[in-house]
């Protein structure tokens, strides 16, 4: 049964998911702009560099061997990443943040930790800041202690459906567009490990199922709960250089996808109005490899 929704509901949601853009695009440019400011301030060094040694050819060659001029430039041109693309690969754990509101426990105030993978690509732009796309396949599992509050909600579903249950699951398959921007050189140049910032925009395809991430999806009025919805995600992280072409990388990403930024299940709701499937959010732990090419 398809449920109508009014020019002010989609309204809103064409809304929400501007201000999701906007927030994504402003963070972006504003990384842009402070990593190319970094990028002239070092060419501006190499410049003064290249005057000194133009300068040292009048002086004696024993004088100018100690000043070690060579090697200043070397090290003021090295670079942490000395390549245009990378492939990536992690394991992923996803914590979900639960906020319980007016005392009714929805959907999502019962979802519990959980794994996937994901793996993907970067583009370095300049070598403090690339450019990423990621596939994630994940999914959060449901909690065990709390049967009393999943009745209300199976009360509501379809009958003859499948009921949500501590053995159901929470599927959130993402892709991930983003950009990393690294802050090591600032904060610990000469250290293996390489800090940066992180912001994401996520397309998500999720669905509530009765029995982990691949089981019967679950169906109030006709409707299953499923969909497919946006969000973003803002962080930071750091990888340790293993060799010169492979990093290991750590990252943990607070992830919000609206998938309940309007009103998409009709009635499904408590005595008090309150609605039994909201926004999603977690917390993305990630550890993997990032390969050069």
């Amino acid at each position: 049964m398809m449920i109508y929704r009014s020019p002010h509901e989609k309204g809103l949601r064409s809304m929400f998911k501007a201000k999701i853009v906007l927030l994504f695009v402003l963070t972006l440019l504003l990384t842009v702009t402070l990593a190319s400011s970094d990028v002239r301030a070092q060419d501006e060094e190499l410049g003064q560099l290249d005057d000194l040694d133009e300068s040292f050819d009048s002086i004696d060659g024993a004088e100018a061997d100690d000043l070690n001029l060579d090697d200043m430039i070397e090290e003021s041109q090295a670079k942490r990443h000395p390549y245009l693309l990378a492939i990536s690969g992690s394991a992923y754990h996803m914590i979900p943040i639960n906020v319980l509101k007016e005392e009714v426990y929805d959907i999502n105030d019962l979802t519990g930790a959980g794994f996937g993978f994901g793996f993907g690509a970067k583009i370095f732009i300049l070598d403090g800041f690339a450019l990423s796309a990621e596939y994630r396949r994940a999914s959060m599992d449901f909690v065990d202690d709390r049967p009393g509050e999943m009745a209300p909600i199976n009360a509501m579903l379809l009958s003859g459906t499948p009921d949500l249950s501590p053995e159901s699951g929470l599927r959130m398959d993402s892709l991930a567009l983003g950009f990393t921007a690294y802050i090591g050189d600032k904060v610990m140049p000469d250290s293996k490990f390489n800090m940066y910032f992180a912001g994401q925009l996520l397309f998500t395809d999720w669905a509530v199922t009765d029995n982990g991430r691949d089981g019967e999806i679950l169906n109030f009025d006709n409707e299953l709960l499923e969909g497919t919805d946006m969000g973003v995600g803002f962080g930071l992280g750091t990888e340790f250089a293993l060799t010169s072409k492979i990093m290991l990388d750590t990252s943990l990403i607070w992830n919000y996808v609206l998938t309940g930024d309007e009103l998409r299940f009709d009635g499904f709701e408590s005595s008090n109005l309150s609605q039994y499937w909201t926004n999603t959010h977690w917390l993305g732990l990630s550890v993997g490899l990032v390969i050069g090419l």
